[in-house]
């Protein structure tokens, strides 16, 4: 369940957000195909068995309880979010993208998606770096990559992430670099980052879990 005060928040920050209006020329994609392409690819079952997956909560907060490595309580979640807000605002402006992590992020979660499906409607050209890091901070929003890269800059770390589909990303301060390694050397590649003692993450339908293990390693 979201954070409804911070949510709030939000709201009135986008609304006085110079930024934060529709585009000059009407959307090129509506909600139909944003809702298309946030849609998971095909699983891989080889991943299924891959790796040893440490459980944790659900729900918009998952990504960080996962990158805890364990269930966090609401006050460590709302401290864990101001972290990665506040990294966002010492980085340079990225207004076209955050339109983009704006829709990404109301589409996905359940709460705000009727509002994430009239604004890719109308079209969000832009918005500022105090719209995204707003949004970034309510409690239970659903997150993604651009939050791990803010999570990492801030500790000056890098996390691996492993789609099922078999996407492999590299995620650091600058950024993330993907991959699509044949599933043997993908394994190898997560096993080799545990070893070096490397968080590695693993996401499906929505959901983000910690790696312990890989499958057949020492």
């Amino acid at each position: 369940m979201i954070d409804p005060v911070g949510f709030s928040l939000f709201e009135r920050i986008m609304a006085a957000d110079p930024l934060a209006g529709p585009p000059a020329s009407p959307p090129r994609a509506g909600a139909k195909a944003w809702l298309a392409a946030l849609e998971p690819n095909e699983p891989l079952t080889y991943f299924d068995s891959c790796f040893g997956l440490r459980p944790n909560a659900g729900g918009g907060d998952c990504l960080f309880h996962a990158l805890a490595g364990g269930d966090l309580d609401r006050q460590d979640i709302r401290a864990e979010r101001r972290s990665v807000a506040a990294e966002r605002m010492r980085m340079a402006a990225q207004p076209r993208a955050n339109a983009r992590r704006v829709l990404a992020c109301l589409l996905q979660t359940p709460e705000t998606r009727a509002r994430g499906i009239a604004l890719a409607d109308r079209g969000l050209g832009a918005a500022g770096n105090g719209t995204i890091a707003a949004l970034q901070s309510v409690a239970g929003m659903h997150a993604g990559e651009a939050e791990i890269a803010q999570w990492c800059s801030a500790r000056r770390t890098e996390v691996l992430v492993v789609d099922s589909n078999g996407r492999i990303a590299r995620i650091g301060p600058r950024g993330a670099r993907g991959m699509r390694p044949e599933p043997a050397a993908g394994k190898a590649l997560i096993g080799r980052a545990l070893g070096r003692g490397r968080i590695a993450l693993f996401r499906t339908n929505g959901h983000w879990r910690r790696i312990d293990a890989v499958a057949g390693s020492a």
